[in-house]
């Protein structure tokens, strides 16, 4: 075999094990319920338009970010939401530990691709950014989230691996919203005492044009929502959104979930759905001034 042929063969090989592995590493985030994300093709501009115009945050720098942060809104197991001085009603960060961080910049780029398909209401307003995690900035969080002292562990410096925090921009939820989590029987049960609650406002009654408008909205952040689960089959894990009941508008969050390992019982895809569907419709009934309260679920 000359050497020009034994060079060709050689080339021919190489770029077929590049593909067959393209493929494998295609299918392989396929079957986990997720497209392959490039983490680094998303310029540091907002990542969902689909919100506000408001230009949110102003600076890139994360250390004017550190010095926007006000009080807490809320911690989960992993994370807390902080208000921004400037726009204390409207907008914050989000702020975790620095392991979470690849997994922050997937979702970040995952909120982006889906806000480009679609009209879906994703509250991330910037990319995730690694801070140090100095101990004057540890003493300082625990202090804003001194109402939910069940989350200091996770801006612990000495229980950061990496040392370093994890800084993101977000617009904040509206006040009004539910918060309704449908991944489990147990959680979905808590979701309707959330309704029954809501139910209790005698302003919760529509009629008329407010009403159809009301309905209308709600079909179509619904129509979103399940375009979206059905090309990202991994949402349903720890299947989680905000509702505003009295405008029908739903707003997404924690997409990093689709990176989370599923523990217990989830719903499919499929049951997610219809567990959605029969929330809506009691959510509707209650706008209509049909709904009886379900005294199970209190």
């Amino acid at each position: 075999m000359s050497r020009v042929s034994f060079v060709r063969n050689f080339i021919v090989a190489v770029i077929t094990a590049i593909s067959i592995l393209n493929i494998i590493s295609t299918r392989l985030s396929t079957n986990l319920g997720y497209k392959r994300i490039e983490i680094e093709t998303v310029s540091n501009s907002n990542i969902n338009s689909n919100i506000d115009d408001l230009q949110f945050p102003l600076s890139s720098n994360i250390s004017e970010w550190i010095l926007d942060l006000s009080s807490a809104v809320g911690c989960g197991k992993s994370k807390c939401a902080f208000r921004s001085k400037n726009h204390p009603n409207t907008h914050g960060y989000l702020v975790s530990k620095a392991e979470d961080l690849i997994r922050s910049r997937n979702a970040s780029e995952l909120a982006h691709n889906i806000s480009q398909q679609s009209d879906i209401r994703v509250f991330y307003r910037g990319h995730p950014k690694a801070i140090d995690c100095s101990t004057t900035l540890e003493k300082d969080l625990e202090e804003r989230i001194d109402q939910f002292r069940k989350s200091v562990q996770y801006y612990n410096c000495k229980k950061t691996k990496k040392k370093k925090l994890i800084l993101q921009p977000i617009q904040l939820v509206p006040s009004q919203c539910i918060f309704m989590k449908l991944n489990m029987p147990q959680n979905k049960k808590k979701t309707y005492g959330k309704l029954n609650k809501f139910a209790m406002n005698p302003k919760s009654v529509l009629s008329g044009l407010e009403l159809d408008q009301f309905a209308e909205q709600l079909r179509l952040d619904m129509d979103v929502l399940f375009k979206m689960l059905d090309k990202n089959s991994c949402l349903s894990n720890d299947f989680q959104f905000f509702v505003d009941p009295w405008t029908g508008k739903i707003y997404q969050m924690d997409l990093d979930r689709c990176w989370d390992e599923v523990k217990g019982r989830n719903f499919s895809v499929d049951e997610s759905k219809q567990n959605m569907k029969d929330i809506m419709a009691e959510l509707v009934e209650i706008r209509r001034g049909n709904y009886t309260n379900n005294t199970q679920y209190d």
